[in-house]
């Protein structure tokens, strides 16, 4: 056989292979990418950012009714199954910023007829602005036709089905993070020792730098929610309940007047469902050192307090 023969079978057989391997991943369709997946229930297993950016296109608009977005401070066990008043995906990125979620906001609203938009508003998701990856990328989708990042993706969930109740994304279909595992050890003293160790970097004006607004950032933000309110859809957001004692600390509470004048002013206080976490009407959860499992992220009780109050707002409309 000439090597020239050699060749072209080769490139045959590597030509069948390419479209045998896009057949398979095009009949799987791991992320309900091709079709109405209507009723379809699909779960993380790996890259999140990739995952939801991808579950955007169909996934999400063809089997839910809103959405709430945010950083992990929204996205860490708070399940939105548990809302009663709407069937929310709950689109959050660990580690996100508004530019990043303003992606996946779009694609929702260009593939579907959401009613209901949920926004957990932190200086988090402002004070900066860009992609900090480059895992949402539309070239994403014509990946999963096959390449690394299908093959690390089967062979994570694999190892996450493995994991069962102890995995990240252990049942949740609605997008949440388990982390119920991962802080099951914290103590309510924890929390109370992390809070006097950042109170003393605040007496310093330390660790402060994150309450500022990055321009692009802002309007990235503003942007997001002109777009929301022009189809009509329902605004709810809200303003995450950092612990009492963190937010009640001169330095934080100052440079939070400023972070908080600036984005009440991008609010429609007439027709958004504002929930201000940071009243004395939600003390109940701010004092309880229990509902936290880090300064910011919330325990599943602490999830559950927050969740139950963003329902009885849904049920208003």
């Amino acid at each position: 056989m000439t090597s020239r023969k050699l060749v072209c079978i080769y490139l045959v057989l590597l030509i069948v292979i390419l479209v045998g391997t896009a057949f398979v991943n095009y009949r799987i369709n791991e992320f309900g990418l091709f079709g109405n997946e209507t009723g379809e229930k699909f779960r993380i297993y790996h890259n999140e950012r990739t995952t939801k950016h991808l579950y955007s296109y169909s996934y999400i608009p063809n089997n839910f009714d809103g959405i709430l977005v945010g950083p992990s401070l929204s996205g860490i066990n708070k399940d939105t199954k548990f809302l009663n008043n709407g069937n929310i995906y709950n689109l959050s990125l660990k580690g996100g910023n508004i530019s990043e979620l303003r992606v996946l906001v779009e694609n929702v609203l260009k593939y579907g007829d959401i009613k209901t938009f949920i926004i957990c508003l932190d200086p988090f998701i402002t004070k900066d602005a860009g992609m900090k990856s480059a895992y949402i990328n539309q070239k994403e989708f014509l990946s999963t036709f096959g390449s690394l990042f299908t093959l690390r993706y089967y062979v994570n969930k694999f190892l996450d089905i493995k994991k069962g109740e102890k995995s990240e994304f252990y049942g949740s279909y609605y997008g949440a993070l388990n982390y119920r595992y991962k802080y099951k050890d914290v103590t309510s003293e924890d929390i109370s020792n992390k809070i006097d160790e950042r109170l003393s970097l605040y007496d310093n004006n330390e660790m402060l730098e994150f309450l500022e607004i990055n321009e692009t950032a802002f309007e990235d933000l503003k942007y997001v929610l002109e777009s929301v309110r022009k189809r009509n859809i329902k605004v709810v957001p809200y303003y995450f309940p950092r612990p009492k004692r963190i937010t009640e600390h001169p330095s934080y509470a100052e440079k939070y007047n400023i972070y908080r004048t600036k984005i009440d002013s991008i609010l429609d206080y007439d027709s958004d469902i504002v929930i201000d976490f940071k009243t004395k009407e939600y003390d109940y959860i701010r004092d309880d050192l229990s509902s936290y499992a880090t300064l910011g992220h919330l325990t599943p009780s602490g999830a559950a307090k927050v969740l139950k109050v963003i329902d009885e707002h849904l049920a208003e409309l």
